[in-house]
């Protein structure tokens, strides 16, 4: 093997300049950006060709959405780590083609049952999502399991419930937790088994109705909770 070509043989700024390539491909593969305006609720799937879909990491989506569309974030994109759908309205839908196993009503302006868990996996490859303004209800096992979730929960003010399960098993989730003022119902084990959160939970005069083991095993909070 001595007629091999050893590393000290290759100049210097060869070697430098063959890293800094590599690099900058890992990089650039790694991170994939997409903006897209979403007209017709539904139609998601249409808008992205198959090389986006299965690359795009980094996902803005502005317009109207319903839930084929969060199901073709859900099981479509593999590689999707980062949503932005802050802007986006909800609109309702009824049928077959949802975030549900089976068909299903999914109410305007709620994030949809099941978004991010196809009833038996979460996908754990989202790291970040930036939920609607405008949305007034988070349905039941929305996030469950999604524990690649990670930093802080921002809830938007509009928001009035929480369904069951809503974020279950999130423990990614650090920082304090916020309810918003308007919240009226928190659903069984809707925070259960989130470790990562920090600080004291209060809760808003609005809330009515805190589903059992809402909170259970949240083992970071190192405050009391506040019951109005």
């Amino acid at each position: 093997y001595t007629n091999s070509p050893s590393l000290n043989s290759y100049p210097m700024k060869k070697i430098l300049s063959l890293f800094a390539l590599v690099l900058v491909t890992t990089l650039t593969a790694a991170q994939v950006s997409k903006t897209i305006n979403v007209t017709t609720a539904g139609t998601l799937s249409t808008l992205l060709t198959p090389t986006e879909l299965s690359t795009v990491t980094n996902l803005t989506v502005t317009g109207n959405i319903d839930a084929r569309d969060v199901k073709t974030m859900r099981d479509n994109m593999p590689m999707l780590a980062v949503l932005n759908i802050v802007t986006v309205n909800i609109k309702a839908y009824s049928g077959s083609e949802g975030t549900y196993t089976y068909s299903n009503n999914y109410p305007v302006n709620e994030m949809p049952q099941y978004s991010f868990h196809n009833g038996s996996t979460a996908k754990t490859t989202l790291k970040t999502i930036t939920l609607p303004n405008s949305i007034i209800s988070i349905g039941s096992a929305a996030f469950l399991d999604c524990s690649g979730l990670t930093g802080s929960l921002i809830l938007p003010n509009s928001l009035t419930k929480l369904e069951d399960y809503a974020f279950w098993g999130c423990s990614g989730l650090t920082g304090s937790l916020t309810i918003p003022n308007l919240v009226n119902t928190i659903g069984i084990g809707a925070f259960n088994s989130c470790s990562g959160f920090t600080g004291s939970i209060i809760l808003p005069n609005s809330v009515s109705t805190i589903g059992d083991a809402a909170f259970c095993y949240c083992s970071g909070f190192t405050g009391s909770l506040t019951i109005p």
